[in-house]
């Protein structure tokens, strides 16, 4: 587009057009555009190399994402199986909760719960999943932590490790304060 300005001068506010100050009114004349001359289209002058093969998880795989497809999730812990989850618990608690929801769980997966007390291991227990009781998905309600002829569990930092065929699932950690 070209811009070309009357030979008269009329006197008009200022217009600023490329950062140049002019005075009168502006006259845009389109110019004559011939249509753009035609591209060939590029030519690969090599074949296309082959893509890599990367060694990804399969999308079904519990790697794959942060949060497994199956197995288990959301460990906490309570006084009760229907009580609020908390994570410190008063000196001369005698049973503690552990519940952890679950999700396409399948009848024998190798399930390992590694209980440790001040950082060393305390309990172990090694089961295969009870699908006629449990089920593939739900919530397991009736595992569980006690001394019922003492004063109650030792006040200590527990942390339990959940397993689902030897691949760690869940950790969580709770206290028993000292009296």
């Amino acid at each position: 587009m070209t811009i070309t300005r009357p030979t008269a001068q009329v006197t008009s506010p200022t217009a600023v057009i490329g950062g140049l100050a002019t005075v009168g009114p502006l006259v845009y004349t389109p110019r004559p555009t011939s249509p753009p001359a035609p591209t060939a289209n590029p030519v690969p002058t090599s074949r296309p190399t082959a893509i890599p093969t990367l060694n990804l998880p399969a999308v079904n795989s519990p790697s794959a994402i942060n949060e497994p497809l199956s197995g288990f999730s959301t460990l906490r812990f309570a006084l009760a199986a229907d009580a609020t989850p908390q994570s410190a618990f008063p000196a001369g608690t005698e049973e503690i909760f552990a519940i952890w929801d679950y999700d396409g769980m399948q009848n024998g997966d190798r399930i390992r719960r590694i209980w440790f007390r001040d950082e060393q291991i305390w309990l172990t227990r090694e089961e295969n999943w009870n699908w006629g009781k449990y089920g593939s998905s739900g919530s397991v309600l009736d595992n569980s932590v006690y001394d019922h002829e003492g004063n109650g569990l030792k006040p200590a930092k527990y942390h339990l490790q959940l397993y689902v065929n030897d691949n760690l699932q869940q950790e969580a950690t709770f206290i028993v304060l000292s009296p």
